[in-house]
């Protein structure tokens, strides 16, 4: 028996791309090793789950760029919402987690009937490790919307007018002579008339 058959479905041709190319290279790595030992199972399987996550982080990163152009959310405020190295890790520690199954056989005999075992052990990893990147990727699409939907807050700028809009006006009427000036005003009073204005 081939290694490919003992692969089963998830030796099938790619129905479309994300997901479908790290599947099809951890296929490729291990018909490629032609009789991989357990370690070698173990070592794919890791490299693609680092491959997944970066993949849906990727995604994740570009997505929030975009929102925050839309939304022009400012770039500190943005870079507090990107992924990090450690929500990185944290992904690429669940996906491995997904092979638990793999490392348990690591020390199997090789051979035709073992070669079904962790195929079939590799099949339920790799449906486990998507369900993670699916949860990964809608709550980054939620993170997303939520830039996207986002909106310089106005009560700043209304504290800042409500003070400022009526020293200017009170300001304007003392210099004006509209109002009586107090007597600590009257020396800027007399500085701004001094200037020699058009």
């Amino acid at each position: 028996m081939s290694l490919a058959s003992a692969l089963g479905r998830l030796g099938a041709p790619a129905k479309n791309a994300g997901d479908e190319r790290v599947r099809l290279a951890l296929v490729d790595r291990l018909v490629s090793a032609a009789s991989p030992t357990g370690a070698a199972w173990v070592a794919a399987w890791h490299e693609a789950s680092v491959t997944l996550a970066d993949r849906v982080l990727d995604t994740a990163s570009d997505g929030l760029r975009s929102a925050a152009l839309h939304s022009r959310m400012p770039k500190t405020k943005l870079l507090a919402l990107m992924p990090t190295a450690a929500t990185r890790a944290r992904l690429i520690e669940q996906l491995t987690a997904e092979g638990i199954d793999l490392e348990r056989l690591e020390g199997m005999a090789a051979g035709a009937g073992t070669d079904r075992v962790r195929g079939a052990a590799l099949e339920v990893a790799w449906d486990r490790a998507q369900a993670v990147a699916r949860r990964e990727q809608e709550r980054w699409q939620r993170v997303g919307s939520a830039v996207r939907h986002w909106r310089r807050p106005w009560r700043p700028l209304v504290i800042v007018a409500a003070t400022v809009i009526p020293m200017a006006t009170l300001l304007s009427a003392w210099l004006g002579g509209w109002l009586p000036a107090p007597a600590w005003f009257e020396p800027i009073g007399k500085a701004f008339w001094s200037l020699p204005w058009p």
